[in-house]
């Protein structure tokens, strides 16, 4: 046997093999005895087909087993003699059986690179600072308003746009075959989320008054671009309301619980400071990320980079069918959504070797407690308890909330060291 390593970059490898003819012969012998034991061919009795018959009769199936057999039995032994450690399943390529029985194929793989440890603690952002607008109380103000808001009737007119009807309607989605019914349902008339065909068809309805409306979603804003959802409405309107806001004073503050109208602008202003700050923290660490990948300087396993676009574009795939959208009737390029994922994925594998490096070099490593926290997040998210959550949990998963805790504690280290500049 022989054996050749070369590198395509500093973390593509690549062994080219070249197995002896006895070797080869043997291996085929050996899984052609295992598929006789169990083959059924018309005249032999199961267990009895000579092993020429088999081979003829499952040539593809015998080599391809062969050389797999072969592969894995001869490149862990190469690995080790290198010292190498692929980050992904190896691939077997360019596989070259000859006619008198010996073998050539090669095996490409990715490693991690060797990483210097970026000056991270040089890195240097701007954010906008934002505070609590006047603006901002007041349209969360209104949105409390509009929780409390009553509803009057509008008396002898027809409907008009920020009407609300009340119907009776049914809704067809031709694009998943569901029909749903609902009554005595409100509808906001020139409502954003409503179709267009929808809003058009109740404004100037009358109480009493039914419609047939169908609404139809294409692929983008030209009118010939081809369909992706057909809806079909009837809706019978049972009354036209008006919607009353309550006045901005003391009376509508304590039917919320305060003292005052004052009390109530306060609690609204100090929970908006408090999103804002979450916000910013979110940012900052958005812009230090983005600064840490960008003293990446090292080739990155494509591998790797694979790995990432595969699992964001099927978790495209499932938002798109939680949203209730068939996968199969629509016309979506999924060449193009997995290209558009590419990206991210590569700054993706650039933190996390990243982060690795900077761990390993800081001597960072999660504990107890950093686990716990991660499963008393997780376990708020799925609204269970912290002891079912960590009862369910296997191997893997732990060590996967344990690799999570520690970069947690790497990102809070590195951000903690930024400089941060408030524009």
């Amino acid at each position: 046997m022989k054996a050749e390593l070369t590198s395509e970059n500093s973390v593509r490898k690549a062994i080219d093999f070249d197995i002896d003819k006895e070797v080869v012969s043997r291996e085929i012998d050996k899984r052609a005895k295992s598929i006789a034991r169990k083959a059924q061919i018309p005249g032999f009795r199961p267990g009895k087909v000579p092993l020429v018959v088999v081979k003829r009769q499952f040539k593809a199936e015998v080599e391809q087993d062969a050389v797999e057999a072969i592969a894995n039995e001869y490149l862990p032994k190469e690995l080790e003699a290198h010292k190498l450690r692929p980050v992904a399943s190896p691939k077997l390529e360019k596989v070259e059986l000859a006619p008198e029985g010996s073998l050539k194929f090669r095996i490409t793989f990715d490693v991690l690179p060797e990483v210097p440890v970026p000056a991270f603690r040089s890195i240097e952002v701007s954010v906008k600072k934002q505070s609590a607008s006047e603006e901002m109380i007041d349209t969360e103000i209104n949105r409390l308003r509009d929780a409390g808001a009553r509803f009057e009737p509008a008396v002898d007119r027809p409907a008009q746009k920020g009407d609300f009807v009340e119907v009776d309607i049914e809704v067809t989605d031709h694009s998943t075959g569901q029909a749903r019914k609902r009554e005595a349902t409100l509808i906001e008339i020139g409502h954003s989320g409503n179709h267009d065909e929808l809003n058009v068809a109740l404004e100037g309805i009358q109480a009493g008054e039914s419609k047939e409306v169908r609404a139809v979603e294409r692929e983008n804003e030209d009118p010939n671009s081809p369909v992706v959802r057909t809806v079909d409405y009837n809706v019978t309107v049972r009354a036209i309301k008006v919607k009353v806001l309550p006045a901005k004073d003391d009376e509508f503050a304590k039917d919320l619980n305060f003292d005052n109208y004052q009390a109530l602008e306060t609690s609204v202003r100090e929970r908006l400071e408090r999103s804002l700050k979450h916000n910013e923290d979110i940012e900052i660490e958005d812009a230090v990320l983005n600064k840490l990948a960008d003293l990446a300087t090292f080739d990155i396993p494509q591998s790797l980079v694979d790995e990432q676009v595969e699992a964001r574009t099927r978790r495209f795939a499932e938002n798109l069918q939680q949203q209730g959208i068939d996968l199969q009737k629509i016309n979506l390029d999924w060449n193009k959504v997995a290209a558009e994922q590419r990206g991210g994925a590569e700054k993706q594998v650039k933190l996390e070797i990243l982060l690795d490096a900077i761990g390993k070099a800081e001597k960072i490593e999660a504990t107890e407690a950093d686990v716990q926290d991660q499963i008393k997040r997780l376990a708020a998210r799925a609204r269970t308890s912290e002891a079912s959550l960590a009862g369910r949990l296997d191997e893997d998963q732990k060590a996967r909330l344990t690799a999570q805790a520690r970069d947690r504690r790497i990102i809070d280290m590195i951000r903690a060291a930024a400089r941060v500049n408030f524009e």
